[in-house]
């Protein structure tokens, strides 16, 4: 290879390992967890939901998000497509860029739900919480549901 094929050979592949150390970077999968901050599989998200859900309280599901992240992306359009279709869902979405009282109120919960580290999109719902747009769009309904029946009102 001469000199001038590495000098056009160098941008892709600085640009290459960019791409690659971003995705790196990401958290890979979903996690589920709840109050005392362990993470659970879904085996035990449906035990706990078979169980009568806490008291209701609309402060309790809330939907944090960054607009520069792009995993919050499908997460955040779920949500707002759900919130069309089900006018009556109540859910807190905040932008964690809009103000550092968002921020603020994100600290509360993950200190309120024992975690060292909290990645966005996150949902908490009452006692459970899920970070990644996979299990907000797989495990949303099911738990909000769950956590305002009639029982609960």
């Amino acid at each position: 290879m001469n000199q001038t094929q590495m000098k056009r050979l160098k941008p892709i592949v600085f640009c290459l390992l960019v791409l690659g150390m971003s995705i790196a970077m990401v958290p890979a999968s979903a996690t589920i967890f709840i109050e005392d901050g362990s993470e659970i599989e879904d085996g035990a998200l449906y035990e706990l939901i078979a169980d009568v859900a806490p008291e209701y309280s609309e402060d309790a599901v809330v939907f944090f998000y960054d607009p520069e992240c792009g995993v919050c992306t499908p997460a955040h359009e779920f949500l707002d497509e759900y919130i069309k279709i089900n006018p009556e869902t109540h859910v807190q979405i905040l932008n964690l860029a809009d103000s550092s009282e968002e921020r603020k109120l994100f600290k509360e919960f993950k200190q309120q739900f024992n975690r060292e580290v909290v990645y966005t999109p996150v949902l908490y719902i009452g006692p459970v919480a899920f970070e990644g747009s996979p299990d907000i769009k797989e495990y949303f309904e099911e738990v909000y549901l769950w956590y305002t029946s009639e029982k609960n009102l």
